[in-house]
């Protein structure tokens, strides 16, 4: 009889350790595509990709365009129609004529990081409008609750959001591809130059039918911080002054055939991130970079390592007997269990990263595990 109620707690057991780790599984893969960064989500192995830089020098598949000092003044007015004064705005003139010049090169697609509002009128608006329009992959950026705001509605067809979410210590480092049900810049650029689309499924977000992450860790090189290429060169140059100075119309042209070209302000768009402050149009070209490498697409092997590690615990804990210990202050040994589960699988966590680039998240079954060890190691009798 002894013999047949132990076959069948184990069985229990087993059972039991097979559900808790197929729910930490998904918990993990729900909890790597929140919007916003939660828990130890990715973003907390931002100190440990200095030592994965991915290049030493700069992508030499992108033309960078620096708008920073090529502006204009024009007059913004209040719903009346009365001047306020004016506002200075990328110069839509220059912008129009190097776009010309674009049209007739191959360059593979363009990102215009600059954003064009309503009320802020020039001279130059409806031949560059026309221009932008009638040009094949091609992206302009826009935010959160500005899509309203696009100067010429027809325009907004070739917008798409370009919003980066951070925790305050580390800076940016996760990239949400679909944003508010909408396309962000790297998704429409994945889109048009791969093929690709992300989209919501049963399961959570599929690309052509592989299961996916819509929220990402953005693994940034080093260089993206630079403002001089190794041999001395400008890696952000001016359009007025210096593309459109030091080279010719053919020369132009050609250094942009099969180019990725940014174009945005490189000198004052800036935003925080673990290796230091990034221009933003940099920021969406990395994060379309991963769609293109693939990094988006589930690794089922690391949920089938996950799930083998999660089993073992869960089953090991389960066949642990009680000690019988009278505590006076449980919350503080929950308390310790959790840091303790907590530090075995941030190392864990590390190693993955270091080693293979991959992730999960330790907080979840850490919790679990701690719970699990509490209540196997108190004798819940003595904690009243």
């Amino acid at each position: 009889m002894k013999q047949l109620v132990s076959h069948i707690i184990g069985h229990k057991h087993v059972y039991g350790a097979i559900i808790i780790a197929m729910l930490l599984v998904v918990a993990d893969y729900i909890m790597s595509n929140a919007s916003y960064p939660l828990l130890d989500s990715s973003d907390s192995l931002a100190p440990y990709a200095y030592l994965l830089d991915p290049e030493d020098g700069p992508d030499d598949e992108i033309v960078c365009v620096n708008v920073a000092y090529d502006k204009e003044l024009t007059t913004v007015r209040d719903e009346f129609g009365d001047s306020l004064g004016s506002v200075a705005i990328t110069n839509r003139s220059t912008l129009l004529r190097f776009l010309d010049l674009a049209s007739n090169s191959a360059y593979r697609y363009i990102f215009l990081d600059i954003r064009f509002e309503d009320d802020l009128e020039t001279e130059n608006d409806s031949a560059l409008f026309a221009r932008i329009k009638s040009m094949p992959r091609l992206v302009f950026s826009t935010h959160r609750g500005l899509e309203d705001d696009i100067s010429d509605p027809a325009l907004r067809a070739k917008s798409a959001y370009a919003d980066y979410r951070h925790k305050r210590l580390s800076g940016f480092s996760r990239y949400e591809f679909i944003q508010d049900g909408q396309e962000s810049v790297a998704l429409r650029m994945y889109r048009e130059l791969d093929g690709g689309e992300i989209h919501s499924c049963p399961l959570g977000y599929a690309d052509k039918g592989r299961l996916c992450h819509n929220t990402l860790f953005i693994s940034l090189p080093l260089s993206a911080t630079d403002t001089y290429g190794p041999n001395g060169e400008i890696l952000h140059p001016h359009l007025g002054s210096q593309l459109m100075v030091k080279y010719s119309p053919a020369e132009l042209q050609q250094l942009l055939d099969n180019k990725i070209v940014l174009i945005g302000d490189f000198e004052n768009d800036l935003h925080s991130t673990f290796i230091g402050d990034v221009p933003g149009p940099l920021l969406s070209y990395y994060a379309y970079l991963a769609l293109h490498r693939g990094n988006h697409r589930v690794n089922y092997w690391l949920y089938v390592f996950l799930f083998a590690i999660y089993f073992g615990i869960t089953l090991a804990l389960f066949g642990r007997m009680p000690l019988k210990i009278k505590v006076k202050r449980p919350l503080l040994v929950l308390a310790l269990s959790f840091v303790g589960w907590g530090l075995v699988l941030c190392s864990l966590k590390i190693a993955l990263f270091l080693l293979l680039s991959l992730d999960f998240c330790a907080t979840i079954p850490a919790a679990v595990f701690s719970l699990i060890s509490f209540y196997k190691k108190i004798n819940i009798r003595n904690l009243s």
